[in-house]
């Protein structure tokens, strides 16, 4: 399995590119600054 780390995966691009790569079988390690906000759904 490969990994792959994204930064600023709360929305936009980072947030799609999370979201492809977890798709694809990739390993994926997200990472935002306010998880416990507005982004909690995305967790």
């Amino acid at each position: 399995m490969k990994n792959v780390i994204i930064t600023g995966s709360s929305n936009g691009f980072g947030y799609l590119s999370a979201k492809l790569f977890a798709d694809n079988g990739y390993k994926v390690y997200a990472t935002m600054r306010n998880p416990d906000g507005s982004n909690s759904e995305k967790k």
